[in-house]
């Protein structure tokens, strides 16, 4: 990004700030209180807004705020040197205040840990009580900037806040894959077994994704407690990493106590879900835990339905050798190989009836 103000340094005169706001390509707007905002435009180079005050004597007329759009190129110093001008000798910022909440939204946003320190001045103490600590947090977790949220983390902020829906910074961290910043949470305390809105824990939101790394950290935290706790739809760690494919994380799961066959709100175990998805693996792995073969969902339909119904002969084969019932019948009366042909599976069909042939 060209430097407007033409110093080697990288940081602007005031001057050059009262000439870029000279530009023509800036607009004015009052807001319904009759203050202006200044909109830096492409002249400046800019990238996405921010708002924070103008200094004093840089424009006359009613309170003032600049919306600034922070540039996506040039040096950490450029940047941290136009804020600087732009905020004047302020030295501190009330996050509770809306004009000064949106720098400080923006910067967790983009991991600009500088300018948060400079936003928030150097004796700022974080209140925890204010859902605003949550939020910057929580960003700095779902974006995977480690940097905002050490820096957090000094300033105070509890790495146990939550919303009003119990999500913590940690199940964002979970959700997003950013194991650093897990281990940072745990490490300061955070609550591995948190159940969020819904009844999701971190460790399910890892499961889910597959973040091995994360689950085999937050099991190692105290996760375990949370390893058969089901979400809204009856859902566990072990049906997510089981639909899902990720069969070093069900190995551990297991390993950590999870129960084999549990069942959800459509009577679906882990083994009715990684039999419709064809992995082989995790069903042997569920079937040498003790997973039922022979059990049946809300619709009479058992996993062998599933995996015929799917096309999934290599599970169909697994299945008929643990000891499914070939001739079991759904509550409208199919047979798996009934479910196959209306599915389209002409070969299972053939495989299911060769068996039966042979056995």
């Amino acid at each position: 990004m060209e430097n407007p103000g033409g110093a080697s340094s990288g940081f602007l005169s005031d001057g050059s700030i009262t000439r870029i706001l000279n530009e023509e390509s800036l607009m004015l707007a009052a807001d319904n209180d009759g203050r202006t905002t200044v909109y830096l435009g492409s002249k400046a180079q800019c990238a996405n807004l921010i708002a924070i005050r103008l200094p004093e004597g840089v424009e006359e007329g009613p309170p003032n705020r600049v919306a600034w759009l922070p540039p996506s190129s040039g040096s950490d110093s450029y940047r941290l040197g136009l804020v600087q001008l732009l905020i004047g000798n302020r030295s501190e910022v009330d996050i509770r205040n809306n004009d000064t909440w949106m720098p400080l939204d923006a910067t967790s946003k983009r991991g600009y840990v500088s300018l948060l320190d400079l936003l928030l001045g150097r004796d700022y103490k974080v209140d925890n009580e204010d859902s605003r600590v949550w939020e910057l947090m929580n960003t700095a977790s779902v974006y995977g900037y480690e940097d905002i949220v050490r820096f957090l983390i000094g300033r105070g902020a509890d790495v146990r806040l939550s919303c009003e829906h119990d999500w913590t910074p940690l199940h964002s961290a979970s959700s997003h894959g950013h194991e650093e910043i897990v281990k940072l949470f745990l490490d300061n305390g955070a609550d591995a077994a948190t159940v969020g809105d819904g009844g999701w824990t971190s460790l399910a939101l890892a499961s889910n994704k597959g973040y091995l790394g994360i689950v085999r950290r937050l099991l190692e935290k105290g996760a375990g407690a949370s390893v058969n706790v089901a979400n809204g739809f009856g859902v566990t760690p072990l049906h997510l990493a089981s639909n899902n494919g990720h069969t070093e994380i069900v190995q551990l799961l297991l390993e950590h106590g999870a129960n084999v066959s549990p069942a959800d709100d459509r009577g679906w175990t882990p083994l009715d879900s990684a039999s419709y998805g064809g992995h082989l693996e995790i069903a042997k792995l569920l079937v040498d835990n003790g997973a039922d073969v022979s059990v049946t969902d809300e619709n009479g339909g058992t996993p062998l339905h599933s995996a015929a119904g799917n096309g999934q002969a290599e599970v169909v084969r697994l299945l008929l050798a643990r000891g499914a019932n070939i001739d079991v019948v759904d509550n409208i009366g199919r047979t798996p190989a009934q479910f196959a042909l209306d599915n389209g599976h002409e070969d299972i069909v053939r495989l299911l009836s060769e068996w039966e042939l042979q056995h």
